[in-house]
């Protein structure tokens, strides 16, 4: 397994060839000083890093953040991407470094539009902090400042704890580039393009999380009991999710239903 300086590196390599430069000083720093709204005490549930793509490095990481990985800003901020790195499971950072290495081509060959709706998604990722706390969490990384053609310079990562919400041992990643979307699965360890769900699931979901019943959503839906009762099972399993009511409230996390 690569340490965490090595997959760094790898990172570095990758973002870097097609969005080799930060924002100019002065935006950046305006910027910044935008983003110390997230340490408000009114938001200290909000777990928030900021980031630039073409290496990596942490620009800013709220207080919230650093006690989630048992530390605190200035440290994580001093040795910087390698400190969160060191706390993932290290099979998972193998998997999200392999998978950037196509999703960046693919996001580099995207139009302006496309590029403004880029987001990824990190699910079930497994944290080992520093005095041996362990969380399962979902990584959501999305673009919040662009250069002038719409590639991507600074990128913020939103982390939810989903202990309560999701089996230990699923994982998977989702990412989109425009409406094109790309996913890898634990139990099936390769990037494709397709979606979690299936666009029948995807249906049934969201007449689930309407409050449809399965004899419901069968007459809707002209199947029998027993198909829809399936594809929500088929749904927990593919998701790693604990029962309905956790599918739903992931999926709403990774944007795949509103």
């Amino acid at each position: 397994m690569q340490t965490p300086a090595e997959a760094h590196q790898k990172v570095v390599d990758i973002w870097g060839q097609y969005y080799p430069t930060l924002p100019a000083p002065a935006q950046l720093e305006e910027f910044l000083q935008q983003s110390k709204i997230l340490d408000h005490s009114d938001l200290n549930n909000l777990r928030t890093v900021i980031f630039a793509y073409h290496d990596f490095s942490i620009h800013h990481i709220n207080t919230s953040t650093a006690r989630y990985f048992g530390s605190v800003p200035e440290e994580i901020l001093e040795v910087g991407p390698t400190y969160i790195i060191g706390c993932l499971l290290p099979q998972q950072v193998e998997a999200a470094v392999n998978n950037t290495r196509i999703i960046s081509r693919q996001l580099h060959r995207a139009s302006p539009e496309e590029k403004r709706r880029y987001q990824s998604t990190y699910v079930n990722c497994n944290i080992t902090c520093r005095y041996g706390n362990k969380h399962r969490s979902m990584f959501h990384s999305i673009p919040v400042l662009w250069d002038e053609q719409n590639n991507p310079l600074l990128g913020m990562f939103l982390i939810h704890d989903l202990e309560p919400f999701l089996v230990d041992g699923t994982w998977w990643y989702r990412y989109q580039v425009g409406d094109r979307i790309f996913t890898y699965h634990s139990a099936h360890p390769e990037l494709q393009e397709t979606d979690i769900l299936t666009s029948r699931e995807l249906e049934i979901l969201k007449l689930i999380a309407e409050g449809a019943s399965s004899k419901e959503i069968a007459a809707s839906l002209f199947l029998s009991v027993n198909t829809v009762d399936n594809h929500r099972r088929n749904m927990l399993k593919k998701t790693g999710a604990v029962d309905t009511s956790a599918l739903i409230h992931v999926c709403k996390l990774c944007h795949i239903i509103q």
